[in-house]
């Protein structure tokens, strides 16, 4: 029996959405906040005066919005991978 979820490919996908984060640029609003992630964005940091020096305070993390991310880049790299396996098969079939 195949199994439903490849823990394997989730966690390339949960890294790589991670690191899509520090690579793809920030979208910066005209109220003072830098939101990143992609293609959803999900982590937010919040410009206060000097007097908040914890970081804890100036960021926002929206666990769905990771969530969501991880999932599409999961379905992405099994959609690669299907149509890789198709492909070979499709070959071995013609010759």
């Amino acid at each position: 029996m195949k199994e439903r979820i490849n823990f394997k490919i989730l966690n390339q996908a949960a890294w790589i959405s991670l690191l899509l984060t520090f690579i793809t640029p920030y979208e910066l609003s005209s109220s003072g906040f830098k939101t990143w992630g992609y293609p959803v964005k999900y982590f937010t940091t919040y410009e206060f005066p000097q007097d908040s020096t914890t970081l804890l305070f100036s960021t926002s993390t929206n666990l769905l919005g990771l969530i969501s991310n991880i999932l599409v880049i999961y379905i992405m790299i099994n959609t690669f991978i299907l149509l890789k396996e198709r492909l070979k098969k499709y070959k071995a079939n013609t010759l």
